[in-house]
């Protein structure tokens, strides 16, 4: 007996082997596109005793001051471990660390500018002169004249800081700079006092009572003026740390004549004011260092 298969029948069973050899393709397909992305997801992390590792080799760079190549390292391992808190934590570190050693290298510089600092022979500044600086310790004298002067004393526990020295100052009625002390103490200068500035010396008991006058107490000529300044201050200062005595880079002593009473010319303060605390630039910038003690 013959078996007859219809057309219809070959049809429906060549698509079923034509479907099924599709899918068998798409299936290794599939397979060969996951594989890769299988082997990277079975990608192991670096152990924990690598990084362990890793941030000590960081730590010991910034324990040696080295911050450029430990910057370097960092930038490398927040590559190796992305968004891991404790290298994000060691950037950190690395920035406060840098920054603390910045601060300690500046204040030693103040520190060793403050212990280098000498008092200066000569200075000028604007249209002032200042010249042949001595200073001293003790009772201040002023308005020397042949016969006399005057005197002062700073009183128990006290004394005065004295500075002697010429002035070439513009102009016949001037204003002069003052004089004042601080003491430094670390990486700064601490103000103490001010000063009283008189005339150094007449030439006669006459200039000095203002009968005739004195040439060489005048401002304004090629010839320095010589000055006396004299800062009471307690004794126990001059252990608290050296001892500067300085004239601030500000005119604000003005020149005053009297009608009366001697001497004639006397200075007088006009609102100084100096800073209360310095550090060794400020101090250079604002004022002529005449002498130190300590």
């Amino acid at each position: 007996m013959k078996h007859t298969v219809s057309a219809a029948c070959l049809f429906g069973c060549w698509s079923l082997a034509v479907l099924a050899t599709a899918s068998a393709g798409l299936a290794l397909a599939s397979a060969l596109c996951l594989a890769p992305s299988a082997a990277v997801a079975q990608e192991k992390p670096a152990p924990a005793s690598d990084k362990i590792a890793d941030l000590k080799s960081v730590r010991s760079l910034v324990g040696k001051g080295k911050f450029a190549q430990a910057f370097d390292a960092v930038t490398a391992l927040e590559s190796k471990y992305p968004g891991d808190p404790d290298i994000k934590m060691l950037r950190t570190e690395i920035e406060a660390a840098e920054i603390q050693d910045m601060e300690r290298r500046e204040s030693e510089r103040r520190r060793k500018a403050f212990r280098e600092m000498k008092p200066s022979k000569t200075a000028s500044f604007d249209a002032f002169e200042v010249s042949a600086i001595s200073t001293g310790r003790g009772s201040w004298a002023f308005d020397r004249r042949p016969g006399g002067k005057e005197t002062l004393s700073a009183g128990s526990g006290r004394t005065f800081v004295v500075a002697d020295y010429s002035l070439k100052a513009p102009g016949e009625n001037t204003s002069v700079p003052p004089v004042g002390a601080y003491y430094i103490k670390g990486e700064t200068a601490y103000f103490i006092a001010g000063g009283i500035t008189a005339f150094r010396e007449w030439k006669s008991q006459d200039s000095f009572e203002g009968v005739e006058p004195d040439p060489a107490n005048m401002f304004g000529a090629q010839t320095p003026v010589k000055l006396t300044s004299g800062v009471p201050v307690d004794e126990d200062v001059f252990s608290d740390g050296p001892v500067l005595v300085v004239l601030l880079k500000s005119p604000c002593m003005d020149l005053n004549r009297r009608t009366e009473g001697a001497p004639p010319l006397f200075f007088k303060s006009r609102d100084c004011v100096f800073p209360e605390a310095l550090s060794p630039d400020e101090l250079l910038e604002q004022c002529v260092v005449l002498g130190r003690f300590r």
